[in-house]
């Protein structure tokens, strides 16, 4: 079995203004690194990456490294809607230290097969460090084939895991046992939080997930008794983690939910998201107020 790892696709902190809020920004690596999670992965769809201006993912991936300075494994979604820019940011961020970058596939128009092998195919070949693919169906407009991620693993050495956003664990499972005979160290890593002990145990390494934003001590302590193999322990984070999915329901999109439940456990980031989202409504503050008191009972009996 492989080490259980839980990575966390950070919000990113705006100002009122749609700038970047630097010091919640800070605030935010902070306190996921002392809350005990295994990597960060900034400029995720969590961090609103497709609304970012080129020149803000720069000044961004520049603080950040400073920030984690090696403490924890380091990504940054690097994805733009022009391949070249891909690249080139892809370059930057591994330049500069990120120890790998995660690549969603095109989206808008849904592609076939053969173009999105050779849109990875061109990225791999030109990016000069770590690539991690990334699969969600429900924003891309179609889904990444397993074929495909096994031609590319077999084209492309420095292509090493896969992030699988996919509804049906059918598809991560299938990848797994498609890829971890031929490829051992791939590392594939479920979307969705709950999903982690299932992943790792069959094979896959873990979860990128956005509640660890919220709380990261929860989710670093599911990670350690999946590595534990503490079965009493497992049973007792996933049914915490199920509750803390609740709050995915409570509005679309969860971005702002996650900022607004994070600032009531008293973390500095800015409520402000880039447009057209929009901060949390004071109703849904009162329920995440009561998914707190709920969660952190929950918590205390761990």
């Amino acid at each position: 079995m492989k080490k259980a790892q839980f990575l966390v696709p950070t919000v990113v902190s705006f100002n009122q203004d749609g700038s970047l809020d630097m010091e919640g920004n800070k605030a935010v690596v902070e306190f996921l690194i002392k809350g005990g999670i295994d990597g960060l992965l900034i400029m995720g769809s969590t961090g609103e990456f497709y609304s970012m201006t080129y020149e803000d993912k720069i000044r961004l991936i520049d603080a950040a490294v400073g920030w984690v300075d090696h403490r924890v494994r380091l990504f940054f979604g690097t994805n733009c809607m022009r391949k070249e820019d891909t690249i080139a940011l892809s370059n930057y961020a591994i330049s500069k230290g990120a120890d790998g970058v995660m690549i969603i596939g095109p989206y808008y128009f849904s592609i076939d097969e053969r173009a999105l092998e050779i849109y990875y195919d061109d990225l791999a070949s030109a990016i000069n460090g770590d690539v991690y693919l990334y699969n969600f169906p429900e924003r891309t407009g179609y889904d990444f084939p397993v074929d495909v991620a096994v031609n590319l693993l077999r084209k492309h050495p420095n292509i090493k895991g896969f992030k699988d956003s996919h509804s049906q664990l059918a598809h991560t499972r299938t990848l797994i046992n498609r890829t971890k005979d031929e490829f051992p160290d791939f590392e594939v890593y479920a979307g969705f939080d709950e999903n982690l002990a299932h992943v790792v145990f069959s094979g896959g390494v873990g979860s990128i997930g956005g509640l660890g934003n919220i709380y990261p001590e929860i989710c670093a302590g599911f990670a350690a008794a999946v590595n534990d193999k503490d079965i009493l322990r497992i049973e007792k984070y996933q049914q915490l983690i199920n509750a803390m999915s609740e709050l995915y329901s409570f509005g679309v999109p969860f971005i702002p939910l996650i900022k607004e439940a994070m600032r009531q456990r008293g973390v500095q980031v800015s409520p402000y998201c880039l447009h057209p989202l929009q901060c949390a409504a004071p109703e849904q503050s009162a329920r995440i107020a009561d998914w707190i008191a709920s969660i952190d009972r929950m918590a205390a009996e761990l």
